[in-house]
């Protein structure tokens, strides 16, 4: 064999071997972590604090700073809640009930696709009107106070 075809089938042995490596390091990647879809729970506190705690802590964290467990498995990171004010130069108390409520559709909701819970059905149905401005009111002070100062 001469020195021309000696490269030649060296090259093509090269080129044959870098697919098979290419897929064995995809195989090997870790799988993206998933999100359980499970029922949403009715109300059981009117407290802010525990509303949060129930809803929000999941993706936005326990200090509210977009680092909850499930945030991982999000394709849009949650928002940092305790930035809302700096972000606005105030804090924006009707945009907050709103981004809640799923309110003022079709613009784009703040909490991404459908596939995210919007937690204001879940209000609606807890008691009628009183419960939910009720509920709604105590999540937003309790959001106001995460915030940054």
């Amino acid at each position: 064999m001469n020195r021309y075809s000696l490269l030649t089938v060296g090259a093509l042995a090269a080129f044959a071997v870098i697919p098979v490596i290419g897929s064995t390091q995809s195989a090997q990647a870790p799988a993206p972590p998933t999100i359980k879809h499970e029922p949403a729970k009715p109300l059981t506190s009117l407290e802010g604090q525990d509303i949060y705690r129930e809803y929000c802590a999941v993706c936005h964290g326990k200090e509210g700073k977009g680092d909850g467990p499930a945030a991982r498995a999000l394709k849009k990171a949650p928002a940092d809640l305790t930035t809302i004010t700096k972000r606005y130069g105030e804090f924006p108390r009707k945009t907050i009930e709103e981004t809640i409520l799923a309110e003022n559709e079709p613009r784009p909701l703040a909490h991404g696709s459908r596939d995210m819970p919007i937690w204001g059905p879940i209000f609606r149905s807890s008691g009628g009107r009183d419960v939910e401005a009720l509920a709604t009111a105590n999540l937003i002070n309790y959001i106001k106070s995460l915030q940054a100062k």
